[in-house]
This record gives C-alpha cells, sequence and structure tokens, in this order.
C-alpha cells in the first residue's frame, strides 16, 4: 500500500504499526488499568495469575487492529465503543488470564478449563466495559445480561465491529440509568 501524502510504501503489519504509531504509552497505560481490574475482581484467588506476556499481545492486537481500522475507513479516531470491543475480541481471544496448577498436579483437568474460560471471559467483558465512560453505571448490568455476553464470547466467533454497535447500544442504556 502507498501512502497518499508521500507515496511511500507502507506495510500494515503489526510490528511496524507499533513502532511508528508511538504507541507504546497507550499500551502501558492499558496494560495497567486492565491489570487494575484483574486485581479489582481475581485478587486474592490462588487458582489464577494474570500472564503479563499474554495480555500485551491481547492489547498489541487490539491496538493494531483499531489503527488498521482508522487508517483504511478514513477515521481520525476509533471512539469508546470500538475500543471496547476490539478490547474484549483481543481479550478473550488471546485468554491471559492463566490457572495456576497445585505443585503436584502437571494437566489441567477439564473443571479447570472450564474455569479458565470463565475467568477469560469475564474478564474480558469488564476491560472492555472499563472503555465506556458510562463504566461507573455497569453494576447496574443484570448479571443475566454478562453471562449472556460471556456465553457469545466463549461458543461463538466475535465480530468487533458488530460488538462495537452492542457496546454503543450498551452504553446508550447505561447512561440513561440513574446513578
Amino acid at each position: 500500500m502507498k501512502c497518499p501524502d508521500c507515496n511511500a510504501s507502507i506495510a500494515y503489519t503489526s510490528s511496524n504499526i507499533l513502532r511508528e504509531s508511538n504507541s507504546s504509552g497507550y499500551m502501558l497505560r492499558k496494560i495497567e488499568a486492565y491489570t487494575r481490574i484483574y486485581e479489582k475482581f481475581y485478587y486474592g484467588n490462588p487458582d489464577v495469575a494474570l500472564n503479563y506476556r499474554l495480555l500485551r499481545e491481547a492489547v498489541g492486537h487490539c491496538i493494531c487492529d483499531m489503527d488498521r481500522l482508522t487508517t483504511f475507513r478514513g477515521m481520525d479516531y476509533a471512539d469508546q465503543h470500538k475500543k471496547a470491543a476490539y478490547a474484549i475480541k483481543w481479550l478473550s481471544r488471546i485468554k491471559p488470564v492463566q490457572m495456576v496448577l497445585p505443585k503436584n498436579q502437571t494437566t489441567q483437568s477439564p473443571t479447570y478449563t472450564d474455569v479458565i474460560a470463565k475467568a477469560n471471559d469475564y474478564f474480558s467483558i469488564l476491560a472492555g466495559l472499563s472503555e465506556l465512560d458510562s463504566f461507573t453505571n455497569a453494576k447496574l448490568l443484570s448479571k443475566k445480561y454478562i453471562d449472556n455476553l460471556a456465553y457469545l464470547l466463549h461458543h461463538h466467533s466475535i465480530d468487533a465491529d458488530c460488538l462495537s454497535s452492542e457496546m454503543y447500544v450498551l452504553d446508550s442504556y447505561l447512561r440513561k440509568m440513574p446513578v
């Protein structure tokens, strides 16, 4: 692809985007924010741990997808709904919340596998919702809605554009709720 301004060749690979977009500060802020969410909801649980390498990978994919989205669609920036959708998509796909096996156990049982999947689904939802300005009202969401969203993440492929529309509707709903 050629740059419309200088006609130079542009490669939209992840490494080029992360290097040239100067997004390291943004990436660190997102990693710190998502780490705080993990610590708030999973603190003290000895069965799970946040894998920072996988978290960085998920955040990097999220940043690259949003950069490609804005570049190819001619948008100035990705709004909060798109940021939420891409965060949910990549965190649920990469699964940075990992199970900590007991010292004498070498393989995960099917129960552990189910627990880790659910932990990642809920973590990705919380991290994505934190991108919304109305996140402070997220406690008003029903458990059934969150469970349905987790089911969707776990059992279906996720299109971030469709999920972005869902985040827009959810944000509109949360803004109307009294605090």
